[in-house]
């Protein structure tokens, strides 16, 4: 991958840093650098100074935007470079053994190929027992999920039981993880429209999962928060009828009467204002 890639900018293992498996440089030499317009120049070379300027600038810009686009997925290019090897394999009509890349503790994710597909299956694992109830909720919903989007990478969850593929070729490469494992398969379709969209969605899916964790539980506490406050607020406005005052007048019998514009009595308890 570093030599299809990035092989321009690889140093000499000589001038490797220290500490280091391997160092690469930008060369900058091909940048063109802007004049200077001075005063005692006629206008039109003037001008002509700020025209070539403005294209150096513009090439100059363009160049530094390749630069950093390409040296900022050199992590994504680094890590999915197995699965990269794999997918130039079933384009090429080659057969390649699968590997087992052990990239985080207790998770591992393994690179199967064959004639026509590449699969991934990466392990999932959750210390606290909150993260483990939430990740099986989100990862059974993603083979639901699928069926609403055309043409879907294929996405099964093993929960239960290992992975048969897996636990053929690395039976002793698993790990007791607390969500099992995940596989994710794509085939010709989607590797022969580029390689860089879906090794970016194949090796950032891990990185996926725990962003949608921390939206999920985000989520719970702003809904939790407003039941609660709009509880609050029931019971700040509720309050207790006073009782209308009673009047009474005397008739020429000498019986007592209720006032006839008194006020009745509602037959709630409990009102909101």
């Amino acid at each position: 991958m570093l030599d299809e890639l990035y092989k321009d900018a690889q140093l000499p293992k000589s001038e490797w840093l220290d500490g280091t498996h391997v160092t690469l440089a930008i060369d900058a030499s091909g940048m063109q650098k802007t004049q200077k317009v001075k005063k005692n120049m006629s206008e039109e070379e003037q001008e002509k100074i700020r025209e070539s300027n403005e294209n150096i600038r513009k090439e100059r810009e363009a160049k530094s935007g390749d630069i950093a686009t390409r040296f900022a997925v050199l992590k994504r290019d680094f890590m999915s470079a197995p699965i990269r090897r794999a997918m130039k394999a079933v384009i090429d009509g080659k057969q390649i053994k699968p590997c087992q890349i052990d990239y985080r503790k207790n998770e591992s994710f393994w690179v199967h190929q064959s004639k026509t597909d590449v699969s991934v299956t990466f392990e999932v694992d959750y210390s606290s027992d909150e993260d483990k109830a939430l990740a099986r909720i989100f990862l059974l919903e993603l083979k639901d999920c699928k069926r609403q989007v055309k043409n879907a990478p294929g996405v099964m969850f093993h929960d239960k039981q290992q992975p048969a593929i897996v636990l053929k070729d690395f039976p002793k490469g698993l790990h007791d993880t607390s969500n099992g494992s995940v596989s994710l398969s794509v085939n010709t379709e989607h590797i022969k429209k580029g390689m860089d969209e879906p090794l970016s969605q194949l090796i950032g899916f891990r990185q996926y999962l725990h962003f949608n964790m921390h939206g999920i539980k985000i989520q719970l506490h702003s809904t939790m928060r407003k039941r609660v406050d709009n509880m609050e607020l029931i019971i700040k406005q509720a309050r207790r009828d006073e009782e209308a005052p009673k009047t009474y007048k005397e008739k020429h019998g000498g019986e007592q009467i209720r006032d006839a514009k008194e006020e009745k009595k509602k037959d709630n308890v409990y009102k909101f204002r």
